[in-house]
């Protein structure tokens, strides 16, 4: 049950179609639909966020393999450091894959992100962003790489335009 609209509002439907919002329909007394603009087989608004809210879940799970993996296995590298700012960031480099692992990051900026970097004998190769989470599996990792973190634009850089805020390096 949703709680009662306040005065003078109604609850609004949305569909998604070809992934964009779009009002479908009115909910005039919080329990039964009045449908504007519904065609069958449109997932709602709420179907979209649950999908996306899943899969994002399942990213998260993964994430969290690899970091157990990555823990468990001897020939591991651990590199821990502060953030320039304020937190702290942890690398896991293994023989295969890498994660970051940060703590009490500041909020980034309006219209920047975490990037994350790949140090590849000094040049940086971009790796992820990292978006609400507090761990991220490296997309472009070798062995003997280290990891770099860096403010960007949003949706991240090909190269980086700041000086990164923490870089963990192996040995």
């Amino acid at each position: 049950d949703l709680p009662e609209p306040a005065a003078g509002t109604v609850y609004q439907l949305w569909a998604m179609r070809d992934g964009t919002p779009v009002p479908a329909g009115l909910l005039d007394d919080g329990q039964r639909l009045v449908a504007e603009d519904y065609r069958p087989g449109e997932p709602s608004v709420v179907a979209w966020q649950q999908h996306e809210r899943a899969v994002r879940a399942e990213a998260v799970a993964e994430e969290a393999e690899v970091v157990a993996r990555l823990l468990t296995d001897p020939a591991t590298t651990v590199v821990r450091d502060d953030v320039t700012g304020g937190g702290s960031a942890v690398a896991l480099l293994g023989s295969a894959q890498a994660a970051l692992l940060v703590e009490d990051l500041p909020e980034p900026a309006a219209g920047t992100v975490y990037q994350l970097w790949a140090m590849r004998d000094g040049t940086p190769v971009p790796a992820g962003l990292l978006d609400d989470g507090q761990r991220l599996v490296a997309e472009d990792y070798r062995p003997g790489d280290g990891l770099a973190l860096s403010l960007e634009p949003d949706g991240g850089s090909a190269q980086p335009t700041t000086e990164p805020v923490v870089v963990l390096l192996p040995g």
